[in-house]
């Protein structure tokens, strides 16, 4: 199973951040147009939900729910498997499906 790592974690939590909390200075400081109390609050903003962030997706980590098993890859000594080719067709195309699903290859195996 891949688990994420706490890096990267670190990083989604910071750019997740970044964005929030830009947003609620901007939102201050059109309330109240006073730059010092806005910057005041975004940065205690960014310092207690980053933690906050962070915390919460660590413990999401290590709870299974949700995590779907993997198949496993034959390694190269198994039987090959059989052949197949992804049909786009323009009948079966639409803008919500626009690759038909993998059909076998006719006359090869």
């Amino acid at each position: 199973m891949i688990r994420e790592t706490r890096k990267r974690t670190i990083l989604k939590s910071l750019s997740w951040r970044v964005c929030g909390t830009l947003v609620t200075a901007v939102g201050i400081y059109v309330l109240t147009g006073k730059a010092d109390l806005s910057l005041t609050i975004a940065s205690l903003d960014f310092v207690l939900k980053i933690v906050g962030y962070y915390l919460h997706d660590r413990i999401w980590t290590i709870i299974p729910f949700g995590y779907a098993a993997t198949p496993t890859v034959p390694s190269v000594s198994d039987k090959p498997p059989a052949l197949t080719a992804t049909v786009v067709s323009r009948s079966f195309a639409t803008e919500e499906l626009a690759v038909a699903p993998p059909v076998p290859v006719i006359g090869r195996r």
